[in-house]
């Protein structure tokens, strides 16, 4: 599929109209210094592309591919991502807060550090590291985190019921009581959360 996409560069999107890319191949590319409001790609597929620091608030991805690309602290914020696989992509210490992922696929990327407050996520989460992730006042109730890293990661008033962290590893994860009710963990989670909210000591 990526051999029939236009091959282009990011920069066309400054240029185009209503910022709006569709149907085009974006590969070994970076991006310096940008700032961009409300840029949309659709249909397309991105490779090797370097983002980090630079400004896209309500960036709009659809039916899109990405691979291999960084967007390390960039301004993401009211992102929408639909129907989105991310593979091997970088967001460390990336700012999505208010952001809006609907079917959106995360496959070994790395959110070290990332901020996802106020934003309302239908997504899955595998392979990838989400330490010292701050999820404040989200929506995430159809979200799934597969054999990811979720140390320190900060999920306060964001109800985790019904939702599987049986597969991850944490030491330690914030949140209050209310936010942890009908979480699913695994026997040793279980006991390091009676530790953490209980008080209990172990001899």
């Amino acid at each position: 599929m990526e051999n029939e996409l236009t091959l282009t560069k990011f920069n066309d999107i400054i240029a185009a109209e209503d910022h709006l890319l569709e149907f085009v191949r974006i590969e070994d590319e970076t991006v310096n210094e940008l700032e961009l409001r409300h840029p949309i790609i659709e249909n397309s597929f991105l490779k090797n592309v370097n983002l980090a620091d630079n400004t896209f608030e309500k960036i709009e991805l659809t039916d899109t591919t990405i691979k291999n690309c960084d967007f390390s602290n960039a301004n993401l914020s009211e992102a929408s991502f639909y129907n989105c696989e991310f593979s091997n992509c970088k967001f460390l210490g990336t700012n999505l807060d208010q952001a809006y992922f609907k079917n959106v696929t995360f496959t070994e990327c790395n959110f070290t550090y990332a901020s996802l407050n106020q934003a309302k996520l239908i997504a899955k989460f595998q392979n990838s590291r989400l330490n010292d992730v701050i999820i404040n006042d989200s929506k995430i109730k159809e979200t799934t985190f597969l054999n990811c890293q979720i140390n320190n990661i900060d999920f306060n008033n964001t109800s985790l019921k019904g939702i599987d962290l049986s597969s991850c590893e944490f030491e330690n994860i914030d949140l209050s009581l209310y936010d942890l009710k009908g979480v699913i963990v695994n026997e040793n989670q279980s006991g390091l959360l009676s530790r953490k909210f209980l008080d209990i000591k172990v001899i």
